[in-house]
């Protein structure tokens, strides 16, 4: 999956650059070490999936650095391999040494975890659909989205203008359901191009709201046996039903989760991956 193409602003970077350096590198100006030629390259001490060496090449290059080899985002690489070297002077390295082997370390974890995840869930079934919920760290939208991506999983929503989904929530503020199903036929017209989700943990709720029209449901922290009966009943009454389950989901469950009928999965357990363990070395020419 291409996650070339989620763009990380310029803006975004150059914070990354402002918060660790805002003005000057005191120890290398103090130890007067800064026009010496070297080169910086990182390893991985563990397996994984790369991510983000193309904006670590956009980072250099506003430090005054080139790229000598980078692995493209995505690729799976094992444990002491190399994947990226960096040149240019001493002082320029040490500055975006940190920098760049956070960015690596972290968002390399989160698609890692995402590939994992994917790869369970591909064995219950490959026409499961595995995708990242919005609880990400907020601020972090879009390298973690690219970090999903690089993995293999879909952005479940990108935010709150693009997708419906309604939850218990805007039902209760409506007045309760029975008011609901009463006013949605006319309603569903404002979303004529949408595919309309109810968010619920009653499978009794599911049927009623598909009576009146919804498209499709979320199923929400059922235990796996229990969603596993609320699939059951839900596409008995309506096969072509979509069915999707969010909460609960991490990398050890995942597979019982995806063996219970539905199709889709919707997580944010890559968010809370271990970032990859990584080996910074330099060199000085």
């Amino acid at each position: 999956m291409r996650s070339d193409l989620i763009y990380i602003p310029d803006s975004e970077l150059d914070a990354l650059i402002q918060q660790d350096t805002p003005y000057l590198d005191l120890t290398t100006l103090g130890l007067d070490i800064g026009d010496e030629p070297g080169s910086l390259s990182f390893y991985t001490r563990e397996p994984c999936v790369l991510c983000c060496t193309e904006e670590v090449s956009r980072i250099l290059s506003k430090l005054g650095l080139s790229t000598a080899y980078s692995l493209p985002t995505g690729t799976q690489i094992g444990a002491g391999e190399l994947f990226f070297t960096a040149e240019g002077s001493v002082c320029d390295l040490h500055r975006a040494w940190k920098i760049c082997q956070s960015l690596l370390s972290h968002c390399s974890g989160v698609a890692t975890k995402a590939r994992n995840m994917l790869n369970r869930v591909q064995e219950i079934s490959p026409a499961i659909s595995l995708t990242a919920a919005r609880a990400h760290f907020p601020g972090t939208k879009a390298l973690v989205t690219k970090a999903v991506v690089a993995g293999g999983v879909i952005p479940h929503r990108m935010g709150l203008s693009e997708t419906v989904l309604i939850y218990e929530t805007h039902i209760a503020c409506m007045g309760g359901l029975d008011v609901f199903l009463e006013r949605y036929p006319q309603q569903k017209s404002h979303f004529c191009e949408k595919k309309v989700f109810v968010e619920t943990t009653s499978a009794e709720t599911a049927l009623r709201c598909l009576s009146v029209g919804v498209d499709a449901i979320q199923f929400f922290q059922l235990q796996p046996d229990a969603l596993a009966a609320a699939v059951e009943q839900v596409k008995a009454a309506y096969p072509h039903c979509t069915v999707v389950a969010a909460g609960n989901l991490t990398e050890e469950n995942v597979t019982e989760y995806a063996a219970t009928g539905v199709d889709g999965l919707v997580s944010s357990a890559f968010y809370r991956a271990e970032p990859i363990q990584m080996q910074a070395q330099f060199h000085t020419n």
